[in-house]
């Protein structure tokens, strides 16, 4: 039988659920003694976000366990059950990728690869075993050829920095940590002067950078080349995807001298250039300045990946700042929204300091609606937000209801407060804007919450008056 050609049979679909390791060891039995090819199952664990983070063997023949389990003394039952990563330390994390592809993914995935452990190169196939999350792997050894090792050997290096790079993204931190630390390994492989991530908006900036010991930063020069230019000299010397090897960046001085120049004068001599796209444009760069990458990776093949996977982290890193955004602002006035006010109580109660508590209504909305139309009520609204910023600073002011407002502010003392407050009064006075104000000064935020009610009260005593001018009871 072919190592290629292994059954999912009726016996073994019927084992689907099981996680017994002496069930599976039976039902795999008749393959232990297979001399020409290697036979292995495995379970992928994922982690809570539903990613691989181990695989446990479930099964192994004698050729597998012996050839590249058994690279120790120990017993074959001390391997079943035992974790991968723990076994296989210093392996790659390639084999953990290609067993979730197949495990939970379906794929069915033929190559041939380098293996470290036996430091040969073997062709092997991985498909889902008899139920998803197991992994069947067979493997057999290829005969010798010293190109295709070189070559495969290159492909599987390259292939496993990306998986690595990729990972090192992918991890539970912030995405600014993330990608410091993805860019410190690719200078790891690349050995560049200087490698950073160019953001291509209005004017070009460096968003993340990685600088060796002793080299000049880019971050304060790079805004000094024109965005037009720079996509049109990276649409012509590189394929749109594709990344490009500038050996010599004399190359560039037909096209531009002035972006030759720019390289030339701050002592760069060869140039990686891995564009990434979104809706068909260049919206970035990825670039290694005087790489000198180890012989075993393809350069512009990592850089151009890795270019795509740097492209996604930052545009939704602008999704998330744009979402977040909107989630604790006002869409009409851009000042704080409930949302923003209620996170702030909940910090600020758990703190010990003083505050400044004021409630706002605006007087009158109703009849600037009726008179004016809501287009009126929507301009009014938008004063009173503007006048509040002007008095109390923006980081301090909340629109908490259609026109009601509320001020939070830190860092002032009663007495400052209470001029702020007189302040607010004689300037919606100017702009013929009639408030109802009520404020308190809190000592200690602790009891925040129920101090704030005082300020509430407050303000709908000073509407009263209000409306008691005008001869309305309420």
């Amino acid at each position: 039988m072919s190592f290629e050609e292994f059954p999912l049979t009726e016996e073994l679909q019927r084992l689907e659920g099981a996680d017994n390791l002496q069930k599976i060891q039976k039902y795999y039995q008749p393959y232990d003694d297979v001399s020409d090819f290697g036979l292995g199952v495995y379970r992928v664990v994922l982690d809570e976000c539903g990613l691989p983070k181990d695989m446990k063997l479930a099964y192994a023949n004698e050729y597998l366990h012996r050839t590249y389990v058994m690279r120790d003394a120990q017993s074959y039952s001390d391997f079943l059950g035992k974790s991968y990563m723990e076994i296989a330390q210093g392996t790659s994390l390639r084999w953990l990728d290609i067993a979730y592809r197949a495990a939970w993914l379906g794929r069915v995935i033929h190559d041939n690869i380098y293996a470290a452990v036996v430091n040969k190169f073997v062709k092997y196939t991985a498909k889902r075993a008899f139920a998803p999350g197991y992994v069947l792997f067979t493997v057999s050894f290829i005969e010798e050829n010293p190109a295709l090792e070189e070559n495969v050997q290159r492909t599987w290096k390259t292939d496993d920095a990306i998986v690595n790079v990729a990972r090192i993204l992918r991890m539970p931190e912030q995405m600014e940590h993330n990608i410091d630390n993805a860019l410190a390994e690719i200078a790891r492989l690349l050995h560049p002067s200087n490698l950073y991530i160019v953001e291509h908006k209005e004017v070009r900036s460096c968003a993340y950078e990685w600088a060796a010991p002793g080299a000049e930063p880019v971050k304060h020069t790079i805004g000094r080349i024109s965005v037009p230019l720079v996509h049109s000299a990276w649409t012509k010397f590189t394929d749109k995807g594709a990344g490009a090897f500038l050996k010599d960046v004399r190359v560039l001085k037909e096209f531009s001298e002035e972006l030759y120049y720019y390289y030339a004068d701050r002592g760069v001599h060869s140039l990686i250039v891995a564009p990434y796209y979104y809706r068909g444009a260049i919206r970035g760069t990825l670039l290694a300045e005087n790489p000198q990458p180890d012989a075993d990776i393809d350069a512009v093949r990592l850089m151009e990946t890795i270019s795509f996977f740097f492209g996604e982290e930052l545009r939704a890193g602008v999704l998330i700042q744009q979402l977040d955004y909107a989630n604790r602002h006002d869409s009409l006035t851009g000042i704080y929204n409930r949302n923003a006010m209620e996170k702030d109580l909940e910090l600020y109660s758990q703190s010990d300091i003083a505050l400044g508590v004021a409630y706002i209504d605006l007087n009158g909305m109703k009849q600037i609606n009726d008179h004016g139309g809501h287009a009126a009520g929507d301009r009014a609204l938008c004063i009173v937000a503007g006048l509040l910023e002007k008095v109390f600073g923006k980081s301090s002011v909340y629109r908490i209801g259609g026109d009601e407002f509320l001020v939070l502010q830190r860092g002032i003392d009663k007495d400052s407060f209470t001029e702020a407050l007189a302040s607010l009064h004689a300037q919606a006075e100017k702009l013929q804007v009639s408030l109802a104000v009520g404020g308190h000064f809190v000592e200690h935020s602790t009891n925040l919450r129920q101090e704030m009610k005082l300020a509430d009260k407050a303000m709908y005593e000073d509407k009263r008056r209000y409306y008691k001018r005008l001869g309305i009871e309420r």
